[in-house]
């Protein structure tokens, strides 16, 4: 027989932490938890497994120093996956282990390995790093490694999970998604393509005279506003702003505008509201301006 004290005593444990863990294994019951640490017998084999699991394993705390990961990397490894308990207690008050062997596991798979030809040393960076410039998260760093997809190799004066470095340059295109111009123009080519600026196109967007599409960039990975080309042809195709009209029939904008004015051609929508003079070519057409 064996009690909690010695136990404890026995393989270096703390007997608060021992005794959550024998619950949790079911080796003592609750009523148990109320006595002393002298009055708690339990049976000795099963009790020296559990204690000698425990003495291979490590708290949160500790399994982040065992790796080197910052509390921020640590918490992506587990809600991933790429760490995982030993065997999940924390439903009895105890905290979850880590196998000290799972962790040297984990990084031996993240390994260690020769950057690829042509890439030079200082353009490397650790995994937060890399993240944070290619606009991903670590997790999918580790993924890229892990998948066999991304080389890496290690930093001298670093240990552990800080000690691998990237290429962050062959993160990006990893991660990058498909091209954007497949769905259409960003709203500053867009607006070039229409002649007008940015802050014109956005207003008009606004007030349904131009539709956009989402998209997400391939780049930064976030969400962004596309207008189609055919949208833009066909805004085009019926409307054309004063700027646009004086450049093509080549004289000033302000001759233009009194062109107009004096034939009636009425605005094809509220200046106030888009912010430029835009017209129904139509409208242009039957007015047939000098």
């Amino acid at each position: 027989m064996h009690s909690v004290h010695t136990l404890a005593i026995e393989h270096s444990i703390h007997s608060k932490s021992l005794r959550k863990h024998l619950r949790a294994e079911g080796l003592i019951s609750e009523a148990d938890m109320a006595k002393s640490d002298h009055s708690v017998r339990l049976e000795a084999g099963k009790a020296l497994e559990l204690a000698k699991r425990l003495g291979a394993t490590l708290s949160r705390v500790d399994a982040m120093e065992h790796l080197n990961a910052p509390m921020s990397q640590m918490r992506f490894l587990i809600k991933h996956g790429f760490v995982r308990p030993g065997r999940r207690t924390t439903g009895f008050g105890a905290w979850n282990r880590y196998p000290v062997a799972d962790l040297d596991a984990f990084l031996e798979r993240l390994g260690v390995k020769s950057p690829s030809a042509g890439v030079h040393r200082k353009r490397l960076c650790n995994i937060p790093q890399a993240a944070r410039r290619c606009s991903c998260s670590g997790a999918d760093v580790v993924r890229l490694i892990l998948d066999r997809k991304l080389s890496t190799s290690t930093l001298s004066n670093a240990r552990g999970y800080l000690s691998i470095l990237v290429d962050p340059k062959a993160v990006a295109e990893a991660v990058r998604g498909p091209e954007t111009n497949a769905h259409g123009l960003s709203l500053r080519r867009a607006a070039r393509a229409l002649g007008t600026n940015e802050r014109v196109l956005q207003r008009l967007i606004a007030f349904e005279h131009i539709a956009r599409v989402a998209a997400v960039n391939r780049f930064n990975r976030r969400p962004q506003a596309l207008v189609r080309r055919d949208e833009i042809e066909a805004f085009k195709a019926k409307y054309v702003s004063l700027h646009t009209l004086a450049k093509e029939r080549r004289v000033g904008i302000t001759i233009m505008r009194k062109r107009l004015d004096e034939a009636g051609v009425r605005l094809a929508f509220d200046r106030k509201q888009v912010g430029a003079r835009f017209y129904a070519r139509d409208e242009v057409r039957k007015a047939n301006l000098q």
